[in-house]
């Protein structure tokens, strides 16, 4: 549904004025495309988000938005690109850009602004999938996540292709489509539906049967991108194996299974019958077994054992739901001393923390009847122990034992039979389970790829179990003869979401690249690429995103004038890059010939170093691959060397080789903070980068994004580096991977004010050591933020994320003995509003209570002033709450006394200015500079200074200063020191530090020598 959120914090329900669904289904295939009109109703642009839960193997495959009456198209890119474009324009206060993209698990998100009344923003939602199949045909069901509130039009209209004889009509099904048939129009082959109402709440749910289909269907599709292949997708519903002998599979001493009952906090308001009815049936499958219950959220439970049905099913239903899930506490099962048949998870997978679970003593069976579901996580379990997954919201219950008991005879897709040079690309690697899709059967899902010249192309696909090939069957394959893009682009994106499907449930290293490549290439989104619309040419241009074909042809005209403006100021500066290696190369063969007396191979070109500067470099990463001939001469030994230089080789060639001769050449700022972390240029009004300052090693190495519960370093706190080599890998991402900034360039790095003079000092050392700086300015945040403000004297408070610091500034220094801190900031308020919460019974995580806090909370303009508003949400997981009083008395933990002696902000600010010298006090009082990201709650600085207000003596001027750009003050304050002509004069300069490092000398020959300069010359 959409509702009205401030941040990603869903608020007040916005529905739809209008609602338009268009179905069309193609053999087993199917697209659906709704579109949704939403009035504005507020005085003011209000950002809104809707949410689509996704039925299993479905993605979603067009977003769009209105731009002046048009429909433009999405474009897919990396999640972090859309997600950085979305929220760079909204805060410049541009409202036409929106954003789609995989929230969590099978859940799609879609962020958009509402305009002022009496303007309307329309969007455009596209979901592919595949029909469900049983015995009687096959099964249509799309969740349209609407919410129920009457809107002025509804509108729905379904075309059923049939794609062969004998198919009936589709049959709707629900009370509010009693009467409604579907027409077959001869001439077209489609069976058409058409339904329209007004002022009635739009269906949660669509659903259909297409009954009399044929078991075994081929669909062939011209590719879209590639007029050289054709995509194919083959469908087969088989008869699944009796479970009349399976009691004899099971070992003597494996007569236990294991019920693996997930009571995270997610799962607590979803409706369990149907697991609870699959739980029976697992029951009657298995009735020689005790069964072992365990409980498991973040921790896993000593197992319960039951002998009968009625106990087990009496507990279940007396559990309590709380907490994140983690599935890494269920391997200690590999552990236990007794051995079990089977292991039924019953989970939905979603908010899960710590690392995998990966069974090796019995098979998983994955069961899960919830909507919202993470159905690759879920696989991904099943596939690594190999048991087999049920989505119960496609398969009846009673599928789950039999399936079960009969799995060491499961019919499987042994193999196949076909021309190699014919049919590339086929998925599902073989052997592979046949999914169940009904109480006695099993589909078969095959496609790939085949040469579009090629016909009657056969593919004879071979089923069996234990080994044993029981049957055959054959598919003429052939490319159709003219495009149909509805076909075309259903069996081309069938091909794409089998292989996402593949990638997720596997292990793969490199599984990140190819999402992001099959995403593009099919226009889908994944988990790693989600829909951005933009709508001007500058801003495609600024977050290099191609501009999709709906553009209008002035749009195209300037982003091509731009783009080609861009490749030709980048010529330029490669030829300056050129000259400037011809330049080092040249000095490399004069060391070459003078000191060794070795004429330099003909071979050894210097062109292979530019692909240097290309280079993301890994604080982790041992050597650094380039594309270039598989040896090279080295310059200094004059020996054949491999392709791969170590890390500290490419740091002796980068300073050199980067752009020296650029023209630009502004510092580097990077305000790190405990929390986050900000890097841009000098001069720039904001931050080109902004991430927390966490490096997590697992699962893979993630710098400034990751959740709770893997291998993360935050490596730096309040007052010192806890994690230097985190520190530096953070650093590195700041410099290379976001800014890509060249070492010839001053850097100015801020640290928090408590910070010692030994941390700033070995800081100062790790950039001219590991990063070759060749001009440093280590500071601390205070001091940029008064100078931001455009003072040099005054009290500093900034107010972060896990304390706060009052901070004495005097002519743009720090004064000795006035810092102080406490440790409460935002995470306090964020507590607080937690524990109110709890209160009131209602439990939600820190990261959902941040949010709110974000958005929705505020401080209240007197401490007795009473508070008249309230809110009701809707969470993640479905759960409505309604917040009142907590909205405002969340803050309060700021400004009221606690513990460790805390007195609240205003009397800790006075007594740390009562503290100062008398003759200073007049110009403290008048000059207090609010910055930090906790400073950004609504209402608080007014607050502060009505307390303050009345706490300072009468013959003072008081006056409160709080920048709209608080929240980066620090790093404000670096870009406008960093952009000065006295810079010069505030920098320390590399040669500086050479001169002033003790046993620095040797170290700085060596780097000279491999620089290309004559040792000698030093």
């Amino acid at each position: 549904m959409l509702e009205a959120v401030r941040g990603g914090c869903r608020g007040v329900r916005t529905p739809p004025a209008r609602v338009s669904v268009r179905v069309r289904v193609h053999g087993f295939l199917y697209e659906t495309t709704t579109q949704l009109r939403f009035e504005g109703a507020k005085e003011e642009e209000q950002e809104a988000e809707f949410v689509v839960s996704l039925s299993e193997g479905a993605t979603m495959c067009d977003f769009a938005m209105d731009v002046d009456g048009t429909m433009c198209d999405g474009v897919v890119v990396p999640k972090e690109k859309a997600r950085v474009a979305f929220e760079s324009e909204r805060r410049a206060g541009k409202t036409e850009v929106a954003v789609g993209e995989i929230a969590g698990g099978n859940q799609f998100r879609t962020r958009v602004v509402l305009p002022k009344a009496p303007g309307y923003r329309e969007i455009r939602i596209g979901v592919f999938g595949a029909l469900a199949s049983d015995n009687a045909g096959m099964a249509y069901r799309y969740d349209t996540g609407l919410p129920q509130y009457p809107c002025q039009a509804f509108e729905l209209t379904v075309l059923v292709e049939s794609t062969e004889d004998g198919v009936g009509p589709p049959q709707f099904e629900g009370e509010q489509f009693l009467g409604q048939y579907f027409f077959l129009d001869e001439g077209t082959g489609l069976y058409t539906l058409n339904f329209r109402t007004s002022d009635a709440a739009p269906p949660a749910t669509l659903s259909f049967h297409v009954p009399n289909i044929s078991r075994a269907i081929a669909l062939v599709g011209r590719s879209l991108s590639n007029p050289q292949e054709s995509f194919f997708a083959v469908r087969h519903l088989l008869e699944a194996p009796s479970a009349a002998s399976a009691a004899e599979d099971l070992p003597h001493q494996a007569k236990l299974v294991g019920i693996l009952w997930d009571t995270s906090y997610s799962r607590g308001s979803r409706n369990k019958n149907r697991e609870m009815q699959a739980l029976r049936d697992i029951y009657a499958a298995f009735p020689d077994c005790c069964f072992d219950l365990f409980y498991f959220s973040m921790e896993l439970s000593q197992p319960i054992r039951f002998a009968d049905l009625e106990s087990l099913e009496a507990h279940l239903l007396h559990c309590e739901y709380d907490g994140a899930t983690n599935f890494e506490c269920l391997n200690a099962l590999n552990h236990v001393p007794v051995s079990y048949a089977r292991h039924f998870l019953f989970s939905d997978g979603v908010s899960t923390v710590g690392g995998e679970f990966t069974c090796t003593t019995a098979p998983v069976f994955a069961i899960t009847s919830s909507t919202v579901t993470d159905f690759h996580l879920l696989k991904k379990i099943v596939n690594s122990s190999g048991g087999e997954f049920f989505n119960l919201s496609q398969i009846p219950p009673e599928t789950v034992g039999n399936a079960a008991r009969t799995h060491s005879k499961a019919l499987l897709l042994l193999g196949a039979r076909f021309n190699p040079g014919a049919i590339v690309n086929m998925l599902p690697p073989l052997p592979a389970v046949l999914p169940p899709a009904g109480a006695a059967t099993r589909v078969s899902f095959v496609c790939g790829t085949i040469p579009a010249h090629l016909h009657n192309v056969p593919l004879t696909l071979q089923y069996g179990s234990g080994g044993s090939v029981h049957f055959e069957q054959t598919y003429i394959l052939s490319p159709p003869q003219q495009h149909n893009e509805i076909r075309d682009s259903l069996v081309s994106r069938f091909w794409a979401t089998c292989e996402v499907d593949e990638v997720l449930s596997g292990y793969e290293a490199s599984r990140e690249e190819k999402l992001k490549k099959v995403g593009k290439t099919f226009r889908i989104a994944t988990p790693v690429t989600s829909f951005v619309v933009l709508t001007t040419a500058e801003q495609y241009l600024k977050y290099d995103v191609d501009p999709p074909a709906c553009i209008s042809a002035e749009v195209r005209r300037v982003f091509e004038l731009r783009r080609e403006e861009q490749r030709e100021e980048e010529g330029r500066k490669q030829e300056r890059r050129t000259a400037t290696l011809d330049c080092v190369w040249a000095r490399r063969m004069l060391w070459f010939k003078t000191e060794s007396g070795k004429a330099v191979p003909h071979e050894a070109q210097p062109h292979f170093v530019c692909h240097f500067l290309d280079v993301t470099r890994d604080a982790e990463a041992d050597t650094i691959p380039f594309e270039m001939p598989q040896v090279f001469w080295d310059v200094v030994t004059g020996e054949q060397r491999s392709s791969e230089l170590s890390l500290a080789e490419v740091e002796r060639w980068l300073p050199e080789i980067c752009s020296s001769t650029e023209e630009e050449s502004n510092a580097v700022v990077v305000a790190l903070g405990p929390y986050d972390t900000k890097a841009g240029f000098a001069g720039d009004e904001r931050p080109q980068a902004h991430f927390k300052t966490v490096f997590a090693r697992l699962p893979s190495l993630q710098v400034g994004a990751c959740t709770v519960g893997e291998d993360a370093v935050w490596p730096l706190n309040e007052s010192e580096v806890t994690d230097w080599v985190a520190l530096e890998a953070i650093l590195r991402h700041a410099l290379y991977g976001t800014l890509h900034a060249d070492a010839q360039r001053p850097l100015l790095l801020s640290f928090p004010a408590l910070a010692s003079e030994e941390t700033l000092h070995r800081a100062e050392q790790m950039l001219f050591n590991r990063f070759h700086a060749e001009a440093v300015k280590v500071v601390n945040d205070a001091e940029l933020g008064m100078y931001a403000s455009g003072r040099t004297t005054g009290v500093v408070v900034d107010i972060g994320h896990t304390s706060t610091s009052v901070v004495v500034i005097c002519d743009g220094s720090t004064l000795p003995g006035t810092l102080l801190s406490v440790p409460h900031g935002g995470k306090s308020v964020t507590e607080n509003l937690i524990q109110l919460l709890f209160q009131r019974g209602y439990s939600i995580s820190f990261e959902e209570a941040n949010v709110i806090k974000e958005k929705l909370c505020f401080a209240r303009e007197a401490p007795r002033a009473v508070g008249a508003t309230s809110a009701s949400l809707i969470l993640a997981d479905g759960s409505d709450i309604v917040l009142s009083d907590e909205l405002y008395m969340a803050a309060e933990s700021l400004f009221t006394a606690g513990e460790e002696g805390f007195s609240g902000l205003p009397q800790l600010i006075a007594t740390q200015i009562e503290h100062a010298d008398t003759d200073l006090r007049p110009y403290l009082w008048s000059n207090v500079v609010l910055c930090g990201g906790g400073s950004l709650l609504s209402g608080l600085p007014k607050r502060l200074e009505s307390e303050l207000h009345a706490l300072c003596p009468q013959v003072y001027k008081f006056a409160l200063h709080a920048p709209p750009e608080r929240g980066d003050l620090a790093w404000v304050g670096g870009s406008v020191l960093g952009s000065l002509s006295t810079f010069q004069s505030i920098w320390k300069p590399r040669e500086d530090w050479v001169e002033s490092e003790p046993g620095f000398h040797c170290r700085h020959l060596t780097e000279k020598k491999y620089s290309g300069q004559s040792a000698l010359t030093t």
